[in-house]
């Protein structure tokens, strides 16, 4: 079970309702005009008739869209119950590759690639994971924007691991073979997301970018999620890559 902010506010990120209300009657007041035929004007409440209404959405979406900076803003997603609860999913098939989920909500772990396989089999041993949940048919998601259009990025894994110093951590977790273009860019709001959830009541949030061919070189020096954490900090890969190189000689 993993916290769902309902709201905007519970991140302390806006605008609110009434914030937004605002700017919808300020827009109203200064660039709607009532059409006026043969002396008559049409009646300003006709702008919640569909034909307008979608005009008006139109150019207000527009608007947006042009004076928004290109890049990342932190967006809370908005779920309903306040909580992620593997209660709430219904049976499905898959046929694709499984892992055993030893420690996950299914009993098979739903796997599109060998990597989630393998990540999901170290979840399953590693010394401080209580569980973790793998998104699939599961809905959790972190909005980001490319080219001002908002996406939604469903991340691969959810995690909850054990700690001396707070008494836990929740991991979202996304594994990677290939890099893409808008790799960076759901990789940056994933962890804004966290900086943003980690301030609030739900606990601590961290982001963790697992490529493939390092995780290939580290695993088996981990015995912990913390542990590969180190591993894999840029950093750490060539040091990963000297302990590989002598333990082959």
């Amino acid at each position: 079970m993993y916290p769902n902010p309902g709201v905007a506010a519970d991140l302390g990120i806006g605008p609110t309702f009434d914030e937004l209300l605002g700017v919808a009657q300020r827009y109203l007041q200064t660039r709607v005009t009532p059409q006026e035929v043969s002396g008559e004007k049409s009646d300003p409440r006709d702008i919640g008739i569909y034909l307008w209404r979608q005009q008006a959405l139109d150019v207000l979406e527009n608007a947006v869209r042009g004076a928004s900076d290109v890049g990342v803003k932190a967006v809370p997603i908005l779920g309903k119950p306040e909580w992620l609860d593997s209660g709430e999913m219904r049976r499905f098939q898959w046929t694709g590759i499984v892992a055993d989920g030893k420690r996950c909500h299914l009993n098979k772990v739903p796997c599109h690639t060998d990597l989630e396989k393998q990540f999901a089999d170290f979840l399953d041993s590693a010394d401080d994971v209580v569980h973790y949940f793998k998104n699939e048919r599961f809905g959790f998601s972190i909005t980001y924007y490319e080219n001002n259009r908002p996406r939604q990025y469903f991340p691969d894994f959810i995690i909850k691991t054990r700690n001396k110093e707070s008494g836990g951590t929740y991991w979202i977790a996304e594994t990677k073979g290939e890099i893409r273009p808008n790799t960076a860019l759901k990789s940056n709001a994933a962890k804004l997301w966290c900086e943003k959830i980690s301030k609030t009541s739900y606990g601590s949030w961290k982001y963790l970018f697992v490529p493939q061919r390092d995780f290939a070189k580290t695993a088996g020096y981990a015995a912990s999620l913390a542990q590969l954490v180190e591993l894999l900090r840029p950093e750490a890969v060539p040091l990963a890559e000297k302990v590989v190189a002598t333990a082959g000689e």
